[in-house]
């Protein structure tokens, strides 16, 4: 078994700060100076006495009304991990938006994987998905975010808990990208969830008393390696079609591999006449269980394409 394959094996089974302006007064007054605390990577103990605490990158310019992105790490990983290989931190400051990155607390998962699979995480209100939703919420109070731009992404377990989030909370996001995860109700413990991630789903069928993908209004990307054997490509097929507008028509573009010797990959966009929602599916030839265009390191690819920027450019446009 590869080794990336064996570890999700592994993890599967195993006082308040100052307010911020308010979003009403910003909007009335967008000069208004910022009161974001000290810029760079730190703890954000205001979403609350978790083990270890999420963490949060504020930009030293944040714009007027800024985006949020929330970004979830993998399976032996945390925010520092995830934050490096990424680069959403040196992209926020560029761009003056804010990135959340909420963690998987101690002895939840032998593996600091999220549990994304257990039901009480695939239901509005309960488990993860409501402690995640409720640290975007402090972030929203505490900072000079756009309730109107908050976005989620995660990579792996992540990516599927950003699912999860989308349609367990499908009013709090604006548009979602997910790297190499599964999507929402097709497994309920951790024997099902390998065996998706392995196999793929086995069926159309969503367990029952789930929350419904088809109620998140907004956007979502799908990046998702050909090469995978941690998670099989066809997981990404479920997302887009369950995430997928109704009716929708699909769109296939190839793009080559970079001169820089990034890899090619195949755009696949699914859309409805009529509808403004919008899913795009990003195959990436040859790209293994690792984020793409990442910087060097664990679980990161650094021959892209980017994935990244491709998550912001399709975010910000």
């Amino acid at each position: 078994m590869p080794r990336a394959a064996a570890l999700l094996a592994a993890c599967l089974l195993a006082a308040p700060a100052a307010a911020a302006p308010s979003f009403e007064a910003l909007a009335r007054d967008p000069g208004r100076a910022l009161a974001a605390g000290p810029a760079g990577f730190r703890d954000f103990p205001e979403a609350g006495p978790l083990l270890p605490a999420d963490k949060i990158f504020v930009p030293s310019h944040p714009r007027a009304l800024a985006p949020l992105v929330v970004a979830l790490h993998g399976c032996q990983q945390d925010a520092a991990a995830l934050a490096a290989i990424t680069r959403w931190n040196a992209l926020a400051e560029a761009k003056g938006f804010f990135v959340l990155y909420p963690s998987q607390q101690w002895g939840r998962n032998g593996y600091n994987c999220w549990n994304w699979y257990l039901p009480a995480d695939q239901v509005a209100g309960l488990g993860e998905t409501a402690e995640v939703a409720a640290a975007v919420r402090a972030a929203e109070a505490r900072f000079p975010v756009d309730p109107s731009r908050v976005f989620v992404t995660g990579l792996s377990a992540g990516g599927s808990l950003a699912a999860d989030l989308l349609a367990c909370e499908p009013r709090l996001f604006a548009a979602g990208a997910v790297h190499s995860g599964v999507s929402i109700g097709v497994a309920e413990d951790a024997v099902a969830a390998f065996a998706v991630m392995k196999n793929g789903p086995l069926g159309p069928a969503r367990a029952p008393g789930v929350c419904d993908p088809a109620a998140f209004p907004g956007d979502l990307l799908i990046v998702q390696g050909s090469a995978d054997a941690a998670v099989n490509p066809a997981n990404a097929d479920r997302l887009a079609a369950d995430f997928a507008p109704r009716g929708a028509v699909l769109t296939r573009t190839r793009v080559r591999p970079g001169a820089n010797g990034s890899y090619g990959y195949e755009v696949r966009d699914f859309a409805a006449p009529g509808s403004r929602r919008r899913v795009r599916e990003i195959l990436v030839d040859g790209l293994a269980h690792a984020w793409s265009g990442g910087a060097p390191g664990a679980a990161s690819d650094p021959r892209g394409p980017d994935a990244t920027a491709l998550m912001w450019g399709f975010f910000s446009r």
